[in-house]
């Protein structure tokens, strides 16, 4: 069967990208370009021209900044992977990036020298994004999650995580996130009970108790990561893993493997890397995915047809797990096992390493500030009414604040937003893409139909144009009694996201550092002995997504010993 080159590029219009039809007709050379009939071999000769003038084509197009985004200061692609392939943790990576752009934006006299960089910038990350460190942007993209929708995984490349994650209440769109929301909502919509943590901090403190006991410095990213994963597994489906006491399990070690496959930076831009590592991945999403199946598949059996859940008063309600509460709002939707699997999950990830993270951070910023450390121990001690001697108490009978008593440690709720605002536990909101052309709320610019935004919570929380001359200073101090919420009221401050998609679980976190910070503020003094990049002020984090730190070290003591 004879065809036509004006057929081929006819044919393969609708699959193009904008702008790319024209590019081929114009890449062909007149003689080539014609209605003539042509025999199929060398149909398929043309064919293969047009389809590496389409690989030109958005070559081309990746290396260009867009034009409606040339205003803007830009970090471009071959600066980004060459600083991504040195190997730097994420606070490392983003120092230089950050630095690279304000650089430019002064170069280009859209800052006065000096100045911090601009609330929105252009950057490439596998594809050209508008980074936002603007509160009026910030709040307008979060409030608007019809227009600034998330960017799915299988849409950059990223198909194992797609698989891994799935569909859940974090990551879907429109009527998806909707029928998700109804049911994870209906199990977040209740108070957790003290108990989930203080059972966990229990046993922290009995091991924490043995490194104090031989004078022994702590890694607290070690130890706040089993405690929160301890916490967080009594929590979601009702059984602890153990990791405080026994970090070396199967599943635990092939939870961490998977994190570092998941959250390999250089991976996540450029996903060619993954090629001789893809089917390991597969291998240990899969087995972790079996793990998760098989608790759902028991608690369901567990709970049987029935439940009476609907006749719990708030105290019982509060002390169920997530996947119960779950399992018994799914009875009556369109809730699959594959469902509750991928919410599990994200529950798991969202509610494990994001809060450990920022426990890392208030112990570390504590030991680094004594008489902050100080007022906050004094109001734990008058708060759950404890003495000198509480200290002493047995590990196994540690007291915990309970629920009552917890939303009244003020002081250190303030310690954990200010915690939070230095180091959130994620540098960046995931991408967004807008569904329409819209106007940026902060300067005016256009960002066409399909651009790719995302938010970047350390500029905008440390930044002196919001915070004033005393951003970079640890101070619990600068947040007014009684402010706090979790969700922003100035979008300067989001660590939980905010809007409509604000982080569920932001009530699970607040209660679980309450909690751990105050069982550790009654038994122990502490302060950071190491390592040199810590005891600066600057602590060392790995790669990734995540701000986890890495080298800091503490120094506990027993209070009284």
């Amino acid at each position: 069967m004879e065809t036509t080159t004006s057929q081929l590029v006819a044919a393969l219009h609708d699959r193009l990208p904008a702008g790319a039809s024209e590019f081929l007709t114009a890449s062909l050379p007149a003689a080539v370009a014609t209605t003539k009939a042509i025999s199929p071999s060398r149909a398929l000769r043309i064919a293969g021209a047009l389809a590496a003038a389409v690989a030109a084509y958005n070559v081309v197009k990746a290396l260009i900044t867009p034009r409606a985004l040339r205003k803007l200061a830009c970090v471009g692609p071959i600066t980004t992977i060459r600083v991504m392939l040195r190997g730097l943790g994420f606070m490392e990576t983003f120092d230089v990036l950050t630095d690279l752009a304000r650089q430019d934006a002064e170069r280009r006299g859209l800052i006065l020298p000096g100045e911090p960089v601009p609330g929105a910038w252009v950057s490439w990350f596998g594809g050209w994004v508008v980074t936002l460190a603007n509160p009026a942007d910030v709040k307008q993209s979060m409030n608007d999650p019809a227009t600034f929708e998330k960017v799915m995984f299988d849409e950059i490349g990223l198909d194992l995580h797609q698989q891994f994650f799935g569909s859940n209440v974090v990551m879907s769109n429109a009527g998806e996130w909707k029928r998700h929301r109804k049911v994870v909502n209906s199990a977040f919509r209740r108070g957790w009970s003290t108990h989930f943590f203080g059972d966990a901090g229990r046993d922290l403190v009995a091991e924490l108790d043995k490194l104090a006991a031989h004078n022994e410095p702590m890694d607290p990213a070690d130890w706040m990561h089993r405690a929160a994963l301890d916490a967080l597994c009594v929590a979601a489906f009702g059984d602890p893993m153990h990791a405080v006491s026994n970090p070396d399990t199967k599943v635990l070690n092939l939870y961490h493997d998977l994190m570092r496959d998941i959250f390999d930076q250089v991976g996540n831009i450029l996903p060619i890397t993954r090629l001789f590592s893809r089917r390991t991945t597969q291998k240990r999403i899969h087995d972790f995915n079996e793990f998760l199946f098989q608790i759902i598949d028991k608690k369901a059996a567990e709970m049987g047809a029935t439940s009476s859940i609907d006749n719990d008063d708030d105290e019982q309600r509060a002390r169920r797990n997530l996947l119960e509460l779950m399992i018994a709002a799914a009875r009556d939707e369109t809730f699959s096992r594959e469902d509750l699997r991928a919410n599990l999950l994200v529950f798991f990830l969202a509610g494990h390493d994001t809060t450990a993270n920022a426990l890392c951070y208030a112990i570390y910023l504590l030991g680094l500030h004594p008489d902050v450390q100080a007022k906050a121990r004094a109001e734990v001690l008058d708060v759950m009414g404890l003495d000198v001697n509480a200290a002493a108490i047995p590990a196994h009978d540690m007291p915990y604040p309970t629920n009552d008593q917890q939303t009244h440690l003020h002081y250190v709720t303030k310690v954990i937003k200010e915690t939070m605002r230095l180091f959130p536990s994620i540098g960046n909101i995931p991408f967004r893409r807008v569904t329409k052309d819209v106007t940026l709320a902060s300067n005016g610019l256009l960002l066409p139909r399909g651009t790719v935004t995302a938010v970047d919570l350390v500029t905008l929380q440390r930044s002196p144009r919001w915070w004033g001359p005393t951003a970079a200073k640890f101070d619990p101090d600068r947040w007014a009694d009684g402010d706090e919420a979790m969700h922003p009221t100035d979008w300067a401050w989001a660590p939980f996201s905010g809007g409509p998609r604000i982080c569920m679980g932001s009530q699970f976190s607040l209660i679980e550092q309450r909690v751990l910070l105050a069982m550790l503020l009654t038994r122990y003094e502490w302060s950071v002995v190491g390592d040199d990049a810590a005891l600066k002020g600057m602590p060392r984090t790995v790669p990734g997504i995540l701000l986890q730190p890495v080298g800091i070290r503490v120094q506990m003591r027993r209070r009284g010993a």
